[in-house]
């Protein structure tokens, strides 16, 4: 197993509450190429945010390209971004801390919380919703959205079950959701304030919020460009309703994902049992995380896409490497190659090589 190479002792990311820091962190060898590369790829058309940490030391924490292409303004270190599914982390987080606390099991029957579900769907447990293992929704039916749970909640209950549950994987926002009206039922409180009170503020993720109470117009943000012939058009984030909550929502910067992850990893947040729950791979994914092996490595890991963003998080535990970045420009696809490299420069101390073009 190749040793992580050019490590130095380091800054953590800083920043005073809700105003991004504009230092850039570019610690060692290891900062300075991975820094290198990830300037080659901005003259590419890359933009947004990335940390990188072994360790316990942030080695990289800056920001490339535009927060505003129209404005010419920077992406920084701290800049903010809608994280997709990575919100789904913390409201998995959740159904375990409250399964902790004694106000829920994971095989519970969802109707415990959320009333009655016809046949085949009254069979379904939390942990069925948790690994995308319900089958309640068929693929593509056009649920309610907007603020009003209930009509959410009679949504589900009235389309056809996909599968029995615990029968077969399918990925769903809309099985999120329902562990997010879950979480609100079991703890009595809002989904948002619930996770603010448990996770976001014991982690030290002073920046982090949620749609829409940090909205496209927050200078602290953002903006997004998705895809299109002509080039990056500017796109504005989908309303925040009954359809996403749980699943996408979370608006923050790569620093305070990191400082979610550290948290997760130190036992800040959740018992050993709860976390070991998380991270065990029960279908294709564990509790709001892919947990698997890369090159002999053990590697949590979860992304998120908008159809104009990107988010990812590679956790290599037992490596103690933590690696955050966040996309606003989608005119090119950068997930795989970002996820290869960073992981490639911080493991083999591949630095110099020039990178290849990235197509749409």
């Amino acid at each position: 197993m190749a040793a992580v190479t050019g490590l130095c002792a380091c800054q953590r990311p800083a920043g005073s509450p809700g105003q991004p820091s504009t230092t850039n962190t570019i610690a060692g060898t290891l900062g300075r190429q991975l820094h290198a590369r990830l300037e080659s790829y901005e003259q590419q058309g890359f933009s947004g945010s990335v940390l990188v940490a072994v360790r316990g030391d942030v080695v990289l924490h800056a920001g490339y390209g535009f927060a505003d292409l129209e404005n010419r303004k920077r992406n920084e270190a701290e800049t903010l971004y809608e994280m997709a599914s990575i919100t789904k982390t913390l409201t998995a987080a959740a159904i375990l801390q409250l399964e902790s606390d004694g106000k829920l099991a994971t095989t519970d029957r969802i109707s415990r919380f959320l009333g009655n579900f016809p046949p085949p769907k009254d069979r379904a447990t939390v942990h069925h919703l948790a690994t995308h293992t319900a089958g309640l929704v068929v693929e593509g039916t056009d649920l309610y959205s907007g603020p009003d749970r209930d009509r959410f909640l009679a949504d589900v209950k009235r389309v056809p079950a996909e599968s029995p549950p615990g029968e077969r994987y399918r990925y769903t926002n809309a099985g999120y959701a329902l562990l997010a009206a879950i979480v609100e039922s079991a703890a009595g409180e809002p989904f948002e304030q619930y996770l603010r009170r448990v996770f976001l503020q014991p982690a030290g993720m002073n920046t982090a919020g949620f749609l829409p109470d940090i909205p496209d117009t927050d200078p602290r943000r953002a903006r997004q460009y998705a895809a299109s012939p002509e080039g990056p058009v500017a796109s504005a984030s989908e309303p925040y309703g009954w359809g996403n909550r749980g699943a996408t929502g979370l608006v923050a910067g790569v620093g305070d994902v990191y400082r979610w992850v550290r948290a997760l990893d130190e036992g800040k947040v959740l018992g050993a049992s709860a976390r070991k729950k998380m991270f065990t791979r029960w279908s294709e994914e564990s509790y709001g995380w892919h947990s698997d092996t890369a090159h002999g490595r053990l590697r949590r890991h979860k992304g998120g896409g908008l159809r104009h963003g990107a988010t990812q998080i590679l956790w290599f535990p037992d490596d103690r490497v933590i690696i955050v970045w966040a996309s606003n420009n989608v005119q090119k696809k950068w997930r795989q190659e970002l996820n290869r490299s960073l992981t490639d420069i911080v493991f083999q101390g591949v630095a110099g090589v020039p990178p290849p073009s990235i197509g749409r």
